[in-house]
C-alpha cells in the first residue's frame, strides 16, 4: 500500500488539505511550543508513498524525492524551484519576503489577513486566521522560503510529476511552475485558466479527478 504524504503551504492550517486524503504534516505554525526543522526534515517511514504538496510544501517534497528512493511520484500545486528570484530562475521579490519576515514580529495576524486575501484572489473561498499564531515557526517558514533553492537536485527526479497551476495566480505566478515543469524529465503540467493560489481549495473536485488519473495512468494507488 502507497501511503500520501501532504506538505501544505506556509501559514495554511493542515485541515484544508483534508479532500486530499493523507498523512498530513503540520509544521506548527497555529500551536504552542512547537518547532520544525524545515531544512532538516525527514519523511515519517520507510514505506513507498507519493507526496502531495502546495506552494512551499513543494520545495519539501522535491528534497525528499531527490534523496528518498520510496517516493514513487508528486503531486504539486502551485510549485517552485525557488521562491525568490536568483539568476536564471523566475521568483518573488527577495524584498517582499523580507518585509513579511518584518511584519511577523508587528502584527501576524494583519499579516495573515493580507496573505490569504492575496491567496484566494480571484475567488470567493474564505480563510480564516486561527486563533494561535506560533511566530517562531511563520518566521522559520518564510525564511525557508527565503533561502530555498532545489535546482541542484532537479535532475535526481525521475519519478512522475504532476503539477498543477493556477492561472491568475497572484503568489506563484506561471512562469515559477512551468520553469520547473522543464526541468523535470517526467512531468504532467495541468492549467487551471481561473485559478488562483488557492487552487486546491476552490477547484478540488477537478484536482481529484486530474489526480486519480494521473495515478491510474502511472499505475500508482495511493
Amino acid at each position: 500500500m502507497i501511503s500520501n504524504i501532504i506538505f501544505p503551504g506556509w501559514a495554511m492550517p493542515p485541515y484544508y488539505y483534508k479532500p486530499y486524503e493523507g498523512d498530513i504534516v503540520d509544521y506548527g505554525f497555529f500551536r504552542k511550543d512547537e518547532t520544525f526543522d524545515f531544512d532538516g526534515f525527514a519523511l515519517p517511514g520507510p514505506g513507498d508513498c507519493i507526496i502531495t504538496a502546495h506552494s512551499m510544501g513543494s520545495l519539501l517534497a522535491l528534497k525528499a524525492a531527490s534523496l528518498n528512493p520510496q517516493v514513487k511520484a508528486l503531486i504539486l500545486f502551485s510549485p517552485f524551484a525557488c521562491f525568490c528570484e536568483a539568476p536564471g530562475c523566475p521568483g518573488q521579490n527577495e524584498e517582499s519576503v523580507l518585509k513579511m519576515i518584518e511584519q511577523v514580529e508587528i502584527s501576524s495576524e494583519r499579516l495573515l489577513k493580507s496573505f490569504y486575501r492575496t491567496l484566494v484572489r480571484p475567488s470567493s473561498f474564505k480563510i480564516g486566521v486561527p486563533e494561535f499564531l506560533n511566530k517562531n515557526i511563520l518566521r522559520a517558514g518564510l525564511e525557508f522560503l527565503l533561502r530555498s533553492d532545489c535546482r541542484d537536485c532537479l535532475e535526481n527526479i525521475k519519478i512522475p510529476v504532476l503539477i498543477m497551476l493556477g492561472g491568475r495566480d497572484e503568489i506563484s505566478p506561471l512562469i515559477m511552475g512551468k520553469y520547473l515543469a522543464e526541468k523535470l524529465s517526467d512531468v504532467a503540467l495541468h492549467l487551471f485558466e481561473d485559478a488562483g493560489h488557492a487552487l486546491p481549495f476552490t477547484d478540488t473536485e477537478e484536482c481529484r479527478i486530474k489526480i486519480r488519473n494521473f495515478l491510474d495512468e502511472k499505475n500508482l494507488i495511493a
